[in-house]
């Protein structure tokens, strides 16, 4: 009798203990959301005004991860969590310098390839158009393609996430002149590798499909 009422006098003790942690764990967690959101609302803001992120143009290697091989047509990466790349070694020497006076983000690899991309802006919806080059030191092909591209942050996720998703994904050729405008939520683009020389896309928030003349 005397073990059980010690035990229980011990389990009274050790309820408002609990309690206690329980509600600075609970506050804890919704201050670091607010945080989070806040974070992530400045983050967002400067890549749909400027396609940056951390002040610095965002990293060519991640729009790289979104292409296929020249040989393949469809793209099999379509999400990029740049919060997180942010935070590996991988990115980590990333200094955001653009290497070109032509408006071009540019990284050359170890073995002389490089990719480089240029931003056209967005769209009212908020879907970025980007061009993206692969060269080669070996050659003098520049094989260019169209990256169509939301952004998006997972609320409930307390990892670090700020997602670039690959909505829309074109070929424009090698060394092929092309013309890309926008209005609103369409997209004209002039260019000698399609029917009649042009390609209209329409697009919604979360995918875009072609417009027939």
């Amino acid at each position: 009798m005397l073990d059980n009422n010690f035990n229980h006098e011990s389990n009274l003790k050790i309820i408002p203990i609990n309690l206690y942690l329980l509600r600075f764990s609970i506050i804890l967690f919704i201050c670091s959301n607010l945080r989070c959101g806040q974070t992530h609302s400045k983050d967002l803001k400067s890549i749909h005004e400027k396609f940056e992120y951390r002040n610095k143009p965002i990293d060519p290697k991640l729009l790289h991860k979104f292409l296929p091989w020249l040989s393949d047509r469809y793209p099999i990466v379509t999400t990029v969590n740049i919060a997180a790349a942010y935070r590996t070694n991988e990115y980590s020497e990333y200094t955001g310098i653009t290497t070109e006076e032509n408006g071009y983000v540019k990284v050359t690899f170890e073995d002389g390839n490089y990719t480089r991309y240029k931003w056209f802006g967005k769209l009212d919806n908020d879907i970025h158009l980007a061009v993206v080059d692969e060269g080669s030191r070996r050659g003098t092909g520049v094989f260019s393609s169209l990256l169509l591209l939301n952004f998006d942050v997972n609320p409930k996720k307390q990892d670090p996430n700020l997602n670039m998703n690959l909505i829309c994904y074109h070929m424009l050729g090698d060394r092929t002149k092309y013309e890309i405008t926008k209005l609103k939520n369409k997209i004209f683009i002039e260019n000698e590798i399609y029917e009649n020389n042009k390609l209209v896309l329409k697009c919604k928030k979360d995918y875009c499909y072609e417009v027939k003349k």
